[in-house]
């Protein structure tokens, strides 16, 4: 959690993105969420497993965690993307932050399917 408060002190409120643990396939949803990240001018976080080196060490204000607990990561939130799962769901939810939800599915697409207020 300090790099995460660290990371969030020096680059502000990030967008977190975050798959779930089943998700299989990082590497691309790292480099979408970078080049959404950039082209909204917003420091991200990506909390899951499996992230190359060369991608999880290769941002100044893009980070990549293994594990973080969503209710304190999503309170420093500005934006939460996720997988639409009900421990997800209900931690956006504790925590207050807008979401965008994106289903298994359209992770292949990467396209987002629907959006939620909280």
């Amino acid at each position: 959690m300090h790099v995460f408060t660290e990371f969030c002190k020096q680059q502000g409120a990030p967008i977190v993105f975050a798959p779930g643990t089943a998700f299989g396939q990082s590497d691309r949803y790292v480099v979408w969420a970078q080049k959404a990240c950039a082209a909204l001018g917003k420091p991200g976080v990506f909390i899951g497993p499996n992230v190359s080196p060369e991608l999880k060490y290769g941002g100044r204000n893009f980070l990549c965690l293994d594990y973080l607990p969503f209710v304190q990561a999503f309170k420093h939130s500005c934006l939460v993307v996720h997988h639409g799962r009900i421990g997800t769901i209900v931690a956006a939810l504790q925590a207050g932050v807008v979401r965008l939800l994106i289903d298994r599915l359209s992770y292949l697409l990467l396209k987002p399917v629907s959006v939620g207020y909280t």
